[in-house]
């Protein structure tokens, strides 16, 4: 069922442009799945030494970062956009496409590394930049002390990241005691409560918490509707579980101070989505960090009101630019 899936994918591909400033490309890792890539197009950086690794959130894929991307590439950078497995036009892990499942976020990790296998270059500096569960696998990445060693990472930025999790109406003791039942009672591959397929009956502007602003909504929202090919909707009891293990990692501060690399972090002040009271303690542990709190914003900071994006946009880039000088 996952290789039908897959050469539909590769077919509706061949077919379809998708993207007209995007060269994708699949990468096979070593557990024999292939993850789907999106380079920006754009002939002034071809040359440039500086990669720029772009990590999504969960259900994001390449096409939905497109104005990111953009942005990054405009400043100079190389810019490379993952579609995690199990999401976008990556292989599925499980026979509903729609489903977000990990057994470890290692695999995440491993996306990360066979992306930069195939896009580093002898002195390129390696930048990244990761949203919500984009943002905690990146730190899982920096608190790999042999990976940073083989990829020195010169900066990284992180928007509204992903280091507690929201669970209403549940508290998260409860989240996580039914994920670890689930997992161990063999049903890992189930929705957890409250989720299924994408309907598009609940996609509206009213009834979002991402953002305020119904042209960037209506924007992302066009977007996913004219790809239902990389759709996913909600996430199983196995994904649950393995976030639960590596939010503890993650917020470890012995682990914390293995970072050596210089890390912003974006935080929604209004974050209907992740809990964001982890993020000042976490930027507090790190050696290198700059910490910014962006009022009224709900999750989909980059997508939110010109006023709220354009203050992200100078913190972000006046931060890279200090890295570089």
């Amino acid at each position: 069922m996952l290789k039908k899936l897959y050469f539909f994918f590769i077919f509706f591909i061949l077919l379809n442009p998708l993207h007209a400033e995007f060269s994708y490309r699949f990468i096979q890792q070593p557990d024999g799945l292939k993850i789907r890539v999106g380079v920006w197009n754009n002939p002034k950086v071809e040359n440039s030494k500086k990669l720029l690794i772009i990590c999504p959130g969960r259900a994001s894929f390449i096409e939905k970062n497109d104005r990111l991307a953009q942005h990054f590439s405009d400043l100079g950078f190389k810019v490379v956009v993952i579609d995690w497995r199990g999401q976008g036009g990556s292989d599925r892990l499980v026979e509903n496409p729609q489903k977000v499942h990990i057994d470890d976020y290692q695999a995440y990790i491993q996306d990360i590394q066979k992306t930069l296998e195939a896009y580093h270059l002898k002195d390129d500096k390696i930048y990244l930049v990761g949203s919500s569960m984009g943002a905690q696998i990146v730190m899982r990445f920096l608190q790999d002390q042999q990976l940073t060693s083989q990829y020195p990472i010169e900066a990284a930025v992180l928007l509204v990241p992903m280091f507690g999790l929201k669970t209403n109406p549940y508290p998260p003791f409860i989240a996580r005691a039914a994920a670890w039942i689930a997992t161990r009672l063999g049903y890992q591959d189930c929705y957890c409560f409250g989720y299924g397929d994408f309907d598009p009956s609940k996609d509206t502007f009213e009834r979002n918490r991402n953002t305020h602003d119904r042209e960037n909504f209506e924007r992302q929202k066009n977007i996913t509707h004219n790809h239902p090919q990389f759709i996913t909707a909600g996430p199983t009891f196995g994904w649950l579980y393995a976030t639960f293990q590596s939010i503890d990692l993650v917020d470890h501060p012995k682990r914390l101070h293995l970072i050596s690399t210089p890390v912003f972090i974006a935080t929604a002040g209004d974050d209907q989505t992740v809990d964001k009271t982890y993020d000042a303690s976490i930027a507090a542990n790190l050696k290198h960090s700059v910490h910014k709190v962006y009022a009224g914003s709900w999750h989909n900071i980059f997508n939110e009101t010109s006023e709220i994006r354009q203050l992200l946009l100078k913190d972000v880039d006046g931060f890279l630019s200090d890295i570089q000088d």
